[in-house]
Protein backbone atom coordinates (compact mmCIF):
# COMPACT_ATOMS: atom_id res chain seq x y z
CA UNK A 1 0.00 0.00 0.00
CA UNK A 2 1.48 3.28 -1.05
CA UNK A 3 2.67 5.97 2.03
CA UNK A 4 2.27 8.96 2.32
CA UNK A 5 3.90 11.67 0.08
CA UNK A 6 6.60 13.96 0.13
CA UNK A 7 5.02 16.78 -0.08
CA UNK A 8 7.98 19.45 0.79
CA UNK A 9 9.21 18.73 -2.58
CA UNK A 10 6.24 19.07 -4.33
CA UNK A 11 5.87 23.13 -2.77
CA UNK A 12 9.13 23.52 -3.44
CA UNK A 13 8.77 23.54 -6.82
CA UNK A 14 5.93 25.43 -6.88
CA UNK A 15 5.69 29.37 -7.62
CA UNK A 16 3.19 30.65 -4.87
CA UNK A 17 3.13 34.11 -5.74
CA UNK A 18 2.63 32.85 -9.49
CA UNK A 19 -0.36 30.58 -8.74
CA UNK A 20 -2.24 32.90 -6.45
CA UNK A 21 -1.59 36.12 -8.69
CA UNK A 22 -3.39 34.39 -11.31
CA UNK A 23 -6.56 34.43 -9.27
CA UNK A 24 -6.58 38.03 -7.47
CA UNK A 25 -3.55 41.00 -7.77
CA UNK A 26 -1.25 40.78 -5.11
CA UNK A 27 0.55 43.80 -3.65
CA UNK A 28 4.12 43.59 -1.85
CA UNK A 29 3.47 45.24 1.63
CA UNK A 30 6.25 43.94 3.50
CA UNK A 31 10.04 43.25 3.32
CA UNK A 32 9.99 40.81 6.48
CA UNK A 33 10.32 36.88 6.44
CA UNK A 34 11.58 37.14 2.69
CA UNK A 35 8.95 39.73 1.53
CA UNK A 36 4.94 39.56 2.03
CA UNK A 37 1.98 40.45 -0.55
CA UNK A 38 -1.33 41.40 0.06
CA UNK A 39 -4.51 41.12 -2.11
CA UNK A 40 -8.48 40.69 -2.13
CA UNK A 41 -9.20 36.76 -0.90
CA UNK A 42 -10.47 35.32 -4.04
CA UNK A 43 -12.17 32.80 -1.67
CA UNK A 44 -14.29 35.11 0.37
CA UNK A 45 -13.77 38.35 -1.38
CA UNK A 46 -12.49 40.44 1.73
CA UNK A 47 -10.26 43.38 0.47
CA UNK A 48 -6.51 43.10 1.44
CA UNK A 49 -7.01 39.88 3.63
CA UNK A 50 -5.22 37.56 1.99
CA UNK A 51 -1.38 37.48 2.94
CA UNK A 52 1.19 35.53 0.90
CA UNK A 53 5.10 34.97 2.09
CA UNK A 54 6.27 33.13 -1.42
CA UNK A 55 9.93 32.46 0.30
CA UNK A 56 8.42 30.61 2.76
CA UNK A 57 5.81 28.70 0.53
CA UNK A 58 2.63 29.76 2.43
CA UNK A 59 -0.38 32.04 2.73
CA UNK A 60 -3.50 33.17 4.87
CA UNK A 61 -6.85 34.82 5.13
CA UNK A 62 -7.40 36.60 7.82
CA UNK A 63 -10.89 37.01 7.28
CA UNK A 64 -11.95 32.68 6.13
CA UNK A 65 -9.17 30.50 6.74
CA UNK A 66 -10.75 27.69 8.85
CA UNK A 67 -7.73 25.90 9.72
CA UNK A 68 -3.91 26.45 10.97
CA UNK A 69 -3.13 30.06 10.17
CA UNK A 70 -0.80 29.80 7.07
CA UNK A 71 -1.36 27.00 4.64
CA UNK A 72 0.49 26.12 1.35
CA UNK A 73 0.06 25.50 -2.34
CA UNK A 74 -1.42 22.25 -1.99
CA UNK A 75 -3.95 23.30 0.59
CA UNK A 76 -4.60 26.53 -2.16
CA UNK A 77 -5.53 24.34 -4.95
CA UNK A 78 -7.57 21.84 -2.38
CA UNK A 79 -9.93 24.86 -1.60
CA UNK A 80 -10.00 26.52 -5.03
CA UNK A 81 -10.58 23.80 -7.27
CA UNK A 82 -12.72 21.58 -4.71
CA UNK A 83 -10.11 18.11 -5.02
CA UNK A 84 -8.73 16.21 -2.73
CA UNK A 85 -4.83 16.27 -1.17
CA UNK A 86 -3.80 13.73 -4.03
CA UNK A 87 -5.03 15.24 -6.86
CA UNK A 88 -4.00 18.79 -6.19
CA UNK A 89 -0.81 16.99 -5.34
CA UNK A 90 -0.90 15.92 -9.06
CA UNK A 91 -1.93 19.10 -10.41
CA UNK A 92 0.87 21.02 -9.16
CA UNK A 93 3.05 18.08 -11.54
CA UNK A 94 4.03 15.44 -8.59
CA UNK A 95 4.62 12.62 -10.70
CA UNK A 96 3.54 9.06 -10.50
CA UNK A 97 6.60 8.11 -8.40
CA UNK A 98 6.48 10.88 -5.88
CA UNK A 99 2.85 9.84 -5.14
CA UNK A 100 4.00 6.34 -4.04
CA UNK A 101 6.87 7.59 -1.76
CA UNK A 102 6.88 6.50 1.47
CA UNK A 103 7.88 9.81 3.09
CA UNK A 104 6.31 12.00 5.52
CA UNK A 105 6.29 15.73 4.70
CA UNK A 106 8.51 18.30 6.83
CA UNK A 107 10.90 20.95 6.83
CA UNK A 108 13.26 18.51 8.31
CA UNK A 109 16.71 20.11 6.57
CA UNK A 110 18.67 17.85 9.58
CA UNK A 111 16.47 15.17 9.51
CA UNK A 112 19.04 12.63 7.76
CA UNK A 113 21.13 13.01 11.26
CA UNK A 114 18.66 11.25 13.19
CA UNK A 115 18.09 8.08 10.79
CA UNK A 116 19.08 5.95 13.72
CA UNK A 117 17.50 7.56 16.66
CA UNK A 118 16.15 4.60 19.26
CA UNK A 119 12.96 4.33 20.89
CA UNK A 120 10.98 6.61 18.10
CA UNK A 121 7.64 5.97 18.05
CA UNK A 122 6.02 4.27 15.00
CA UNK A 123 4.50 6.56 12.86
CA UNK A 124 0.84 4.90 11.46
CA UNK A 125 -2.21 6.16 9.59
CA UNK A 126 -5.98 5.67 9.86
CA UNK A 127 -7.88 3.98 7.13
CA UNK A 128 -9.59 6.33 4.34
CA UNK A 129 -13.21 5.03 5.92
CA UNK A 130 -11.64 6.30 9.24
CA UNK A 131 -10.89 9.91 8.22
CA UNK A 132 -14.09 10.15 5.79
CA UNK A 133 -16.23 9.71 8.82
CA UNK A 134 -14.23 11.47 11.19
CA UNK A 135 -14.10 14.69 9.08
CA UNK A 136 -18.18 14.27 9.03
CA UNK A 137 -18.35 13.67 13.01
CA UNK A 138 -15.71 16.99 12.93
CA UNK A 139 -18.28 19.32 11.13
CA UNK A 140 -20.70 18.04 13.32
CA UNK A 141 -19.39 18.28 16.94
CA UNK A 142 -18.09 21.94 15.34
CA UNK A 143 -21.56 23.23 14.79
CA UNK A 144 -22.64 21.59 18.60
CA UNK A 145 -20.22 23.88 20.19
CA UNK A 146 -21.54 27.12 18.36
CA UNK A 147 -24.98 26.10 19.37
CA UNK A 148 -26.86 26.19 23.02
CA UNK A 149 -25.80 22.68 23.35
CA UNK A 150 -22.21 23.85 23.43
CA UNK A 151 -22.43 26.74 25.76
CA UNK A 152 -20.62 25.36 29.09
CA UNK A 153 -17.98 23.74 26.83
CA UNK A 154 -17.81 27.16 25.04
CA UNK A 155 -17.68 29.11 28.66
CA UNK A 156 -15.05 26.71 29.50
CA UNK A 157 -12.25 27.47 26.33
CA UNK A 158 -13.44 30.73 26.95
CA UNK A 159 -12.06 30.76 30.25
CA UNK A 160 -8.75 29.06 29.32
CA UNK A 161 -8.33 32.03 27.15
CA UNK A 162 -9.10 30.81 24.08
CA UNK A 163 -10.84 33.38 21.51
CA UNK A 164 -13.20 32.37 19.14
CA UNK A 165 -11.50 32.89 16.00
CA UNK A 166 -8.78 30.55 17.62
CA UNK A 167 -11.33 27.96 18.15
CA UNK A 168 -12.95 28.12 14.50
CA UNK A 169 -9.34 28.15 13.33
CA UNK A 170 -8.63 24.72 15.04
CA UNK A 171 -12.34 23.24 14.33
CA UNK A 172 -12.78 22.61 17.88
CA UNK A 173 -16.36 20.89 18.73
CA UNK A 174 -18.28 19.47 20.88
CA UNK A 175 -20.21 15.92 21.59
CA UNK A 176 -22.79 15.89 23.65
CA UNK A 177 -24.32 12.77 24.39
CA UNK A 178 -22.97 10.89 27.42
CA UNK A 179 -23.36 7.61 25.81
CA UNK A 180 -22.74 7.66 21.83
CA UNK A 181 -21.37 4.29 20.11
CA UNK A 182 -21.22 4.17 16.55
CA UNK A 183 -21.25 0.73 14.55
CA UNK A 184 -17.45 0.34 14.08
CA UNK A 185 -17.67 -0.34 10.30
CA UNK A 186 -18.70 3.11 9.61
CA UNK A 187 -15.77 4.41 11.12
CA UNK A 188 -13.96 1.58 8.42
CA UNK A 189 -13.13 -0.61 11.60
CA UNK A 190 -13.65 -4.07 12.18
CA UNK A 191 -17.82 -4.98 12.02
CA UNK A 192 -17.39 -8.25 14.73
CA UNK A 193 -16.07 -8.88 17.50
CA UNK A 194 -14.26 -12.36 17.75
CA UNK A 195 -17.01 -13.88 19.41
CA UNK A 196 -19.46 -12.57 16.86
CA UNK A 197 -20.86 -9.55 18.21
CA UNK A 198 -21.55 -6.20 16.77
CA UNK A 199 -18.37 -3.85 17.15
CA UNK A 200 -18.56 -0.67 18.35
CA UNK A 201 -16.49 3.25 18.94
CA UNK A 202 -17.28 4.91 21.58
CA UNK A 203 -17.11 8.88 21.34
CA UNK A 204 -16.65 10.12 24.91
CA UNK A 205 -18.91 12.94 25.59
CA UNK A 206 -16.46 16.70 25.59
CA UNK A 207 -14.59 18.83 23.45
CA UNK A 208 -13.38 17.53 20.64
CA UNK A 209 -9.59 18.28 19.11
CA UNK A 210 -9.22 17.47 15.45
CA UNK A 211 -5.47 16.50 14.86
CA UNK A 212 -5.30 17.72 11.09
CA UNK A 213 -2.06 17.68 9.13
CA UNK A 214 -2.16 18.78 5.07
CA UNK A 215 -5.62 18.43 4.83
CA UNK A 216 -6.35 15.18 6.49
CA UNK A 217 -7.33 13.53 10.01
CA UNK A 218 -5.30 11.55 11.89
CA UNK A 219 -6.92 11.63 15.66
CA UNK A 220 -9.95 12.72 17.42
CA UNK A 221 -9.11 13.34 21.12
CA UNK A 222 -12.10 14.38 23.58
CA UNK A 223 -11.62 16.73 26.64
CA UNK A 224 -13.98 14.74 28.97
CA UNK A 225 -15.33 16.35 32.10
CA UNK A 226 -13.69 13.80 34.28
CA UNK A 227 -10.77 14.25 36.49
CA UNK A 228 -9.27 11.06 34.81
CA UNK A 229 -9.18 10.15 32.37
CA UNK A 230 -8.95 13.86 30.89
CA UNK A 231 -8.48 13.19 27.31
CA UNK A 232 -9.84 9.59 25.37
CA UNK A 233 -8.93 9.05 21.81
CA UNK A 234 -11.17 7.83 19.27
CA UNK A 235 -10.59 4.42 18.32
CA UNK A 236 -8.75 4.45 14.71
CA UNK A 237 -6.91 7.84 14.60
CA UNK A 238 -3.29 8.00 15.22
CA UNK A 239 -1.14 10.65 16.79
CA UNK A 240 1.24 12.56 14.76
CA UNK A 241 2.80 16.11 15.25
CA UNK A 242 -0.36 18.48 16.18
CA UNK A 243 0.13 21.89 14.37
CA UNK A 244 2.90 20.43 12.53
CA UNK A 245 1.51 22.51 9.62
CA UNK A 246 2.22 25.60 11.54
CA UNK A 247 6.14 24.84 11.99
CA UNK A 248 8.20 26.71 9.02
CA UNK A 249 11.81 25.79 7.83
CA UNK A 250 14.33 27.65 9.51
CA UNK A 251 12.50 29.67 11.57
CA UNK A 252 12.01 28.77 15.73
CA UNK A 253 8.99 26.69 17.38
CA UNK A 254 7.73 26.01 20.51
CA UNK A 255 6.74 22.21 21.60
CA UNK A 256 4.30 22.71 24.50
CA UNK A 257 2.19 19.67 26.73
CA UNK A 258 -1.08 19.46 24.97
CA UNK A 259 -3.57 21.04 22.44
CA UNK A 260 -4.91 23.94 24.70
CA UNK A 261 -1.54 25.10 25.45
CA UNK A 262 -0.29 24.67 21.79
CA UNK A 263 -3.40 27.12 20.49
CA UNK A 264 -2.97 29.33 22.63
CA UNK A 265 0.35 29.86 22.02
CA UNK A 266 -0.40 30.05 18.27
CA UNK A 267 -3.00 32.15 19.49
CA UNK A 268 -0.65 34.81 21.03
CA UNK A 269 2.70 34.73 18.94
CA UNK A 270 1.91 32.27 15.38
CA UNK A 271 3.82 34.86 13.84
CA UNK A 272 6.76 34.71 15.72
CA UNK A 273 7.25 31.09 15.94
CA UNK A 274 5.86 27.97 14.87
CA UNK A 275 3.82 25.67 17.86
CA UNK A 276 2.98 22.13 17.67
CA UNK A 277 2.23 19.12 20.75
CA UNK A 278 2.93 15.54 21.10
CA UNK A 279 0.15 15.54 23.02
CA UNK A 280 1.70 14.72 26.05
CA UNK A 281 4.90 15.09 28.07
CA UNK A 282 5.08 11.32 28.17
CA UNK A 283 4.59 10.61 24.02
CA UNK A 284 7.92 9.97 22.56
CA UNK A 285 9.15 11.30 19.36
CA UNK A 286 8.18 9.65 16.17
CA UNK A 287 10.13 9.71 12.63
CA UNK A 288 7.24 12.14 11.15
CA UNK A 289 7.94 14.51 14.18
CA UNK A 290 11.40 14.46 14.43
CA UNK A 291 11.23 15.49 10.95
CA UNK A 292 8.89 18.34 11.61
CA UNK A 293 11.09 19.57 14.32
CA UNK A 294 14.66 19.19 13.37
CA UNK A 295 13.82 21.68 10.47
CA UNK A 296 13.35 24.35 13.18
CA UNK A 297 16.31 26.61 14.19
CA UNK A 298 15.23 25.90 17.54
CA UNK A 299 13.06 23.78 19.59
CA UNK A 300 11.88 25.40 23.02
CA UNK A 301 10.49 22.74 25.02
CA UNK A 302 7.55 24.47 26.68
CA UNK A 303 5.97 21.88 28.87
CA UNK A 304 4.31 21.72 32.54
CA UNK A 305 6.83 22.65 35.42
CA UNK A 306 6.63 19.30 37.18
CA UNK A 307 8.74 16.74 37.20
CA UNK A 308 6.64 14.90 34.58
CA UNK A 309 7.25 17.77 32.12
CA UNK A 310 10.87 18.03 33.10
CA UNK A 311 11.24 14.02 32.47
CA UNK A 312 9.54 14.78 29.50
CA UNK A 313 11.25 17.48 28.09
CA UNK A 314 15.39 15.81 29.07
CA UNK A 315 13.81 13.10 26.25
CA UNK A 316 13.30 15.85 23.97
CA UNK A 317 16.48 17.32 24.32
CA UNK A 318 18.34 14.40 23.94
CA UNK A 319 17.31 13.31 20.49
CA UNK A 320 17.25 17.20 19.15
CA UNK A 321 20.01 19.16 20.28
CA UNK A 322 18.89 22.21 19.58
CA UNK A 323 15.65 22.59 21.89
CA UNK A 324 15.94 23.73 25.36
CA UNK A 325 13.17 23.17 28.26
CA UNK A 326 11.65 26.42 28.69
CA UNK A 327 9.60 27.43 31.65
CA UNK A 328 6.77 29.51 32.30
CA UNK A 329 7.22 32.85 34.44
CA UNK A 330 4.37 32.32 36.64
CA UNK A 331 2.20 28.91 36.90
CA UNK A 332 2.41 25.72 36.06
CA UNK A 333 1.48 25.75 32.20
CA UNK A 334 0.93 28.02 29.63
CA UNK A 335 -2.94 28.73 30.53
CA UNK A 336 -1.88 28.92 33.97
CA UNK A 337 0.55 31.47 32.70
CA UNK A 338 -2.14 33.66 31.47
CA UNK A 339 -4.50 33.39 33.99
CA UNK A 340 -1.81 34.49 36.47
CA UNK A 341 -1.57 37.94 34.22
CA UNK A 342 1.01 36.91 32.28
CA UNK A 343 1.76 38.28 28.80
CA UNK A 344 3.07 34.76 26.41
CA UNK A 345 3.80 37.02 23.33
CA UNK A 346 5.97 39.02 25.92
CA UNK A 347 7.27 36.43 27.42
CA UNK A 348 8.74 34.53 24.06
CA UNK A 349 9.78 37.36 22.34
CA UNK A 350 12.05 38.08 25.19
CA UNK A 351 13.06 34.29 25.32
CA UNK A 352 14.01 34.54 21.43
CA UNK A 353 15.46 37.76 21.67
CA UNK A 354 17.87 36.10 24.42
CA UNK A 355 18.48 33.16 22.37
CA UNK A 356 19.51 35.64 19.09
CA UNK A 357 21.97 37.15 21.47
CA UNK A 358 23.19 34.01 22.76
CA UNK A 359 23.89 32.98 19.37
CA UNK A 360 25.84 36.23 18.24
CA UNK A 361 29.11 36.19 17.47
CA UNK A 362 30.76 38.13 20.44
CA UNK A 363 33.08 41.53 19.51
CA UNK A 364 36.09 39.85 20.06
CA UNK A 365 35.41 36.88 17.27
CA UNK A 366 34.78 39.52 15.10
CA UNK A 367 37.99 41.56 15.58
CA UNK A 368 40.39 40.60 12.05
CA UNK A 369 43.95 38.54 13.00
Amino acid sequence: MPGPIDASAIKARVDLLELIGADTRLKRVALTRGGEYAGACPFCGGRDRLRVQPAHRRWWCRGCCGGPRWQDAIGYLQRRDGVDFIEACRRLGASDGELDRRQRPGPGVRAQQHTDVPHLVEDLEPTCAWRKTGLAFVEEAEETLWSRAGQRAHAYLRGRGLEEDTLRAWRIGFQPDANRRDPAERWGLVAHTPAGRPAWVRIPRGIVIPWLLDGRLWQLKVRTNHVEPKYLAVSGGHPCLYAADTLVAGEPAVLAEGEFDTMLLWQAAGDLLGTATLGSCSRRLSRDALEYLSGCSEVLVAYDADSDGDRGAEQVCRVLPHARRLRPPLGNDVSHFQQLGGGVRDWLQHELAQAERMSAPSPERLQPN
